[in-house]
């Protein structure tokens, strides 16, 4: 799973989309083994700096993502 997100991101680092199912991923990951991903906020803050300059190659690029990253934010990240 890390190896196919490291691909996606590496192939466009302009993608948040990518960058944030491997921050979810390894956050999640880190609640099952009974641990904390100490950067995780950190990380969500980025990929909302890559989510508001993202531009759309054409009409058929994907559009979710910015939402759901809000969500996570105010969820599990304190201001």
């Amino acid at each position: 799973v890390l190896t196919n997100y490291q691909k996606a991101i590496v192939l466009d680092q302009n993608n948040p989309r990518p960058k944030l199912l491997l921050a979810l991923f390894k956050q999640n990951m880190a609640k099952f083994m009974g641990g904390t991903n100490a950067t995780f906020c950190d990380e969500l803050k980025g990929i909302e700096v890559t989510f508001n300059n993202f531009k759309p190659v054409n009409v058929n690029d994907p559009k979710w993502g910015y939402k759901e990253l809000l969500a996570i934010e105010s969820s599990q990240c304190v201001k």
